[in-house]
């Protein structure tokens, strides 16, 4: 359920703004992900990040590292590629730009050839983008 302060914040930092061609606007925000991979269980409540590839070791981050970074909140319109959109979505996390700078470029061997990164979560859901736009 949504509060009246965000509707109001949706409302009046939002609405102005034209959406994207072809897009249309939705009342509320859909549970975000494919349903078969939301149901699964997760194997543990811990929160860990492991980064592998051309490193010279693999880098495992968990809470203690991530309570060393600036927590960021962002409220931006999100426009799906399917058509829809919804505005002023509340997102909380940590810029992927700091866990790169802080974490892992150390442990690069050759910025070479680093064109994709493949994300994996616990749900077995597994994505690629490109790097360029994750430390974007």
């Amino acid at each position: 359920m949504q509060s009246a302060r965000m509707r109001l914040e949706r409302d009046v930092l939002h609405d102005h703004a034209p959406l994207p061609p072809g897009q249309r606007l939705i009342p509320e925000f859909p549970r975000f992900g494919v349903v078969s991979f939301a149901k699964r269980r997760l194997r543990s409540e811990e929160v860990r990040l492991e980064v592998t590839g051309p490193l010279t070791h693999p880098v495992v981050l968990t809470a203690t590292e991530f309570s060393q970074l600036t927590r960021v909140t962002v409220t931006a319109d999100f426009h799906c590629a399917a058509g829809w959109s919804y505005r002023a979505v509340r997102w909380s996390g940590f810029r992927v730009r700091e866990v790169w700078d802080t974490f892992i470029v150390r442990q690069v061997r050759s910025a070479e050839n680093l064109d994709f990164a493949i994300l994996r979560g616990q749900d077995g859901y597994r994505t690629a983008l490109p790097v360029a736009d994750l430390l974007g």
